[in-house]
């Protein structure tokens, strides 16, 4: 595949993904954001000074708790501020680094302008890019252009997820 049908092929993918996303993402209202499907949800809370602080432990306790769309945005501003950060010749960053906006509105803005930044990363990709060694979010580097396919997956699967805590969240109010 040329270099030209690659960028198309990862491009296309992560519009597919956003169109998706735009789906619901401008549907939510911050009761949204915190609705917890079950009880013990990894979420977003406020801790003492009131900063919202991530629901989360390191390693992951199996099974891995559910999670609200508080979180799962929250997990894509961490990741997706991480690859930002890596590409910029930065640290990625620690969990408690991430200021989460705590609001649907303020949500849409961050993850908007986090999509703006990887549209035009995208559409300034060529062959000599892709090929650039990239080691986020692996230890071991590897070419650009697999980071930008993961970006494509991981994206893909925090929207479903999101997707699938709104309708669910839909059903049972419908179903009360």
């Amino acid at each position: 595949m040329s270099s030209k049908n690659e960028i198309l092929l990862i491009q296309s993918q992560f519009d597919v993904v956003w169109k998706l996303a735009q789906l619901i993402l401008p549907k939510l209202i911050t009761e949204d954001h915190f609705w917890e499907p079950v009880l013990g949800s990894w979420s977003m809370r406020k801790n003492q000074k009131g900063w919202w602080k991530v629901d989360l432990e390191i390693p992951e306790p199996e099974p891995t708790p559910t999670t609200t769309i508080a979180w799962l945005t929250w997990h894509i501003q961490w990741w997706w501020s991480s690859f930002f950060a890596v590409y910029d010749k930065k640290k990625p960053f620690e969990i408690s680094e991430i200021a989460w906006p705590g609001n649907a509105s303020e949500v849409n803005k961050m993850l908007n302008e986090l999509h703006d930044r990887h549209a035009a990363l995208l559409a300034s990709m060529n062959e000599a890019a892709l090929s650039e060694m990239f080691e986020y979010p692996w230890q071991k580097p590897r070419q650009f252009r697999f980071a930008l396919g993961w970006v494509n997956i991981e994206l893909m699967k925090n929207v479903a997820e999101i997707g699938q805590v709104y309708h669910y969240k839909q059903f049972k109010r419908e179903n009360s």
